[in-house]
């Protein structure tokens, strides 16, 4: 809104106001020291304004605006001057506003105030360095214009016959005031808009009404007559009917005809039965709904081919329609060829049995007629075309075959074919292409070995190489189990090959997995496994071998010069090798030394020490021949080793758990090893058995007797291989199960003798399947065990060392003291003495005493010269 001046000054009232402030201002700079300070304020007329004033505002004018002058001045310096302006209307349109301008550089200002509807508290402010001074004026701005409402006006409804509840009526109102911008709106009577109105109570007052800020009221109301449609007459629908099929093999095609009544006089529950009538067609009425305002309805009957002209009747309403039922022409019959005829060939087979289903129907057949004229199956490959023929069971009534054919590469796109004639003569005939997919095979052989390197360390005295079991197992997901062998063959054999070559390798079969014995000296072996299905895939694996040995220690002995011992209770001691003898015993065993005490009071017992005193030991070799091949030295050809001492000792054997035989899945564990001086025994009962092998140590005939006991699913096998891993000879068989059945005890008895070589193996093998039948223990006895060796001698062979027997001095020393026993206490007794009389006379063939043997009692006191004769008196105590 454009502001208004609604008091106008003249020009030279305008001066006049000026001239005076001017005039004042002048005079206050030259009495400024003797006058107070100052807030003159003074209106267009130049006449101070009144504290509160009134002004009414013409209509469609909402604020009023004036100009006064202010002059302010203050002795002490200068002054300055502010105004504002409040109004106590929350929405008025103008916004109230005081604003002063300064005249030149003076202390006079000219006010511009715009004042908004209601009451305005204007004030007016000097402030200076004497203090301040404020002056406050009321004005009130009067609006005596009242809010405008804008409504529909009269209303008038029109409710729908058949609607009995009223209609919802919807209106806006709405006001508007020159000065407010939010008038206050009220509804003060009647309906509230969006109300349910019916005929009953028509006709209905609204009244509303608004009040601006100022205070001003405006009211305003309309009536709304709400009128009833009158009822119309009975709406008969049937639309949507009137196209009906009878199939082609029928007479006739049941008929269902659906239509609608809508009247205004149907409520749900109403009985409609024989107020709804059909005419024109053998059609009955068989459903009827009765909802509120409308009924649903069936009809139904059987109808021919033809054109009906049918009329529906209700409460004197008809309504006209035209049924046309055609019959449905005879149709080929339908063949469904199997959905899938893909056939998937799965790696490492080379036929598959397919089966598929074929499905005929026909529209007018019940059931498919098999005659070979009407329907035929066929099957065309590279071969020429056969006659296909359904499995047993098929179903006539649905048209089902199933047929069943063994598939090759060879019949990847054959054509199976299917042809069917109806009753009507009428022929379809369907081809479909079959296709046989082939998986390649791209699986390499699995291989199965030990999952880590083989670490073995050699005692630095043991003479043989190491004898290293493990077992490898190589299968195909197409070929099976593969076996070693010699070569790598497709399919068939795999390789296991040692780089560098083993001292002797042996292949041990089982059922459970290949064994394979390597005899390796010290060093580090490469272990390759390589196998080849038929397809040509193929796999490798190694792992490694690691044999290590330390260096022999050195053996040096020699005899101590004099040792002392300590008797027992008996007046002995036994001395043994490792107590006179000095040094290192190295690779030697104290056991192969004798020991022989020479010079005491018995000779003949060897190593035992009889009596005190200083007497002779001897040592002498027992062990091994020092030309044998455990101990080296020299000698002459011909060793003779016999039973299991010497190279032959228990020690020296390799005693590992071989696997399971695979025919059964009981108790693993090794079974017992036992060793005697002439008898080794392997027995196995609820365990796996076990493997007993050595090198033998040097060329020559062996010769050894067996006996064996064994179940017919246990392995007994003695096995001898020369270093080209050629078996020499094998005494029993080694395919477990193959004498006797299972279960079946089988014994017996044999002697092996053979020349043989330093480095073969031999090898005594009980190989157990977990379980014990019957508790009979199978077992290999060996016995009269011998190896003669061959040759001329020389260095011998590890452990080397040299001796020459040797003697020294033991003294027998007898440390306990005397132990008396005493009767006990008593004070009396009875004693009978008798006088020893020598019977003779001492003579040269009379005993004599030989003083040397009796050490101690030389020492203890002299002898005369000469020879000491002595009488023996038997007595008892």
């Amino acid at each position: 809104m454009e502001r208004t001046n609604f008091t106008f000054v003249s020009t030279s009232n305008w001066l006049k106001t000026l001239t005076l402030l001017l005039v004042f201002g002048f005079m206050g700079v030259q009495q400024a020291h003797a006058q107070p300070p100052q807030l003159m304020v003074s209106d267009a007329a130049g006449l101070p304004p009144a504290s509160s004033m009134t002004k009414v505002l013409p209509e469609g004018q909402c604020a009023y605006q004036f100009q006064w002058s202010v002059l302010v001045f203050d002795l002490a310096g200068q002054a300055t001057a502010t105004a504002y302006i409040t109004t106590s209307t929350t929405s008025t349109s103008v916004d109230p506003d005081a604003s002063l301008m300064q005249l030149g550089a003076g202390q006079t200002y000219v006010l511009d105030v715009i004042a908004a509807v209601g009451t305005n508290t204007l004030t007016i402010r000097k402030d200076g360095p004497s203090g301040s001074v404020t002056q406050t004026y009321t004005i009130i701005i009067d609006d005596v214009r009242a809010p405008q409402i804008y409504g529909p006006g009269n209303m008038v409804i029109e409710v729908p016959s058949c609607d009995t509840d009223g209609v919802p009526v919807n209106w806006t109102v709405s006001t508007v005031d020159d000065c407010d911008l939010a008038p206050i709106l009220m509804h003060t009577g009647g309906p509230a808009s969006g109300s349910l109105l019916s005929p009953a109570g028509s006709p209905y007052t609204v009244s509303y009404s608004s009040t601006d800020d100022d205070g001003n009221v405006a009211n305003y109301s309309f009536t709304v007559t709400v009128n009833q449609s009158p009822d119309p007459a009975p709406i008969v629908d049937v639309s949507g009917n009137g196209q009906f099929t009878v199939p082609a093999c029928l007479p006739s095609a049941s008929i269902i005809f659906t239509g609608n009544i809508y009247d205004c006089g149907i409520s749900v529950g109403d009985d409609l039965t024989g107020q709804i009538t059909v005419a024109g067609a053998p059609l009955t009425v068989t459903y009827i709904q009765e909802e509120d305002g409308f009924a649903f309805f069936e009809a139904t009957g059987s109808l021919a081919p033809g054109i009906y002209p049918i009329d529906v009747t209700y409460d004197g309403v008809t309504v006209q329609t035209l049924f046309t039922v055609e019959q449905e022409a005879d149709q080929l019959p339908d063949i469904h060829m199997p959905g899938n005829l893909t056939f998937l060939l799965p790696a490492c087979t080379n036929q598959i049995a397919g089966r598929f289903a074929i499905t005929i129907t026909d529209d007018c057949d019940p059931t498919i007629n098999t005659s070979p004229s009407r329907l035929s199956f066929t099957y065309t490959n590279g071969n020429g075309t056969a006659t296909l023929t359904p499995l047993a069971g098929f179903d006539v009534a649905q048209g089902y075959f199933e047929f069943e054919r063994v598939l090759t590469p060879a019949d990847d796109g054959a054509v199976i074919t299917a042809s069917y004639r109806d009753n009507a003569g009428n022929t379809r005939q369907v081809d479909a292409t079959l296709s046989v997919v082939s998986q390649p095979d791209t699986w390499a052989p699995l291989i199965i070995y030990p999952s880590q390197d083989i670490n073995v360390d050699l005692d630095p005295c043991d003479p043989d190489p190491a004898v290293v079991v493990f077992e490898v197992t190589a299968t195909d997901n197409c070929d099976g189990d593969l076996t070693p062998g010699p070569v790598v063959v497709p399919g068939s054999e795999f390789t296991v090959t040692i780089n560098p070559a083993a001292d002797g390798f042996l292949t041990l079969p089982s059922p459970g997995g290949e064994t394979f014995f390597a005899i390796l000296q010290p060093g580090t072996y490469q272990v390759l496994i390589t196998a080849e299905d038929a397809a040509g895939n193929v796999r490798q694996e190694d792992f490694f071998i690691i044999v290590t040995q330390d260096p022999p220690p050195p053996t040096n002995l020699a005899c101590a010069d004099d040792i002392n011992v300590t008797l027992d209770a008996n007046c002995q001691r036994f001395i043994t090798a490792d107590m006179v003898l000095e040094g290192s015993f190295g690779c030697a065993d104290p056991n192969d030394f004798r020991v022989n005490i020479a010079t005491d009071d018995d000779p003949t017992n060897g190593n035992i020490l009889d009596g005190c005193g200083q007497f002779i030991y001897e040592v002498t070799y027992t062990g091994p021949d020092l030309n044998g091949p455990s101990q080296g030295g020299s000698g002459g050809p011909g060793t003779v080793i016999n039973g299991f001492a010497g190279a032959f000792a228990p020690g020296n054997w390799t005693i590992v758990e071989p696997p399971l035989t695979g025919l059964q899945n009981g108790t693993t564990g090794l079974g017992d090893v036992n060793f005697t001086a002439t008898t080794l025994s392997i027995v196995s009962g609820a365990d796996a058995g076990a493997i007993v092998s050595i090198a033998l140590p040097a060329d020559g005939q062996l010769v050894f007797d067996y006996a064996y006991q064994q179940e017919a699913t246990i392995q007994d096998d003695i096995i001898l291989i020369d270093i080209n891993n050629n078996r020499i000879i094998e005494l029993l068989e080694d395919n477990p199960g193959g004498v006797g059945t299972n279960d079946q005890t089988v014994t017996g008895n044999g002697t092996a003798d053979e020349q043989v070589q330093a480095g073969w193996i031999l090898m005594f093998v009980v190989q157990g399947d977990g379980f014990q039948s019957s508790s009979v223990n199978s077992f290999l006895e060996i016995n009269n065990f011998s190896l003669t060796t061959a040759g001329s001698g020389g260095p011998g062979s590890f452990p080397f060392f040299n001796w020459e027997d040797c003697w020294g001095y033991v003294t027998g020393e007898d440390k306990a003291a005397p132990a008396l026993e005493c009767p006990p206490a008593t004070d009396q007794g009875v004693i009978t003495r008798e006088a020893h009389v020598l019977s003779g006379e001492l003579t040269t063939s009379s005993p004599q005493l030989m003083l040397t043997d009796y050490s101690c009692f030389i020492d203890g006191s002299g002898t005369q010269a000469g020879n000491h004769y002595y009488e023996l008196t038997p007595f008892q105590v």
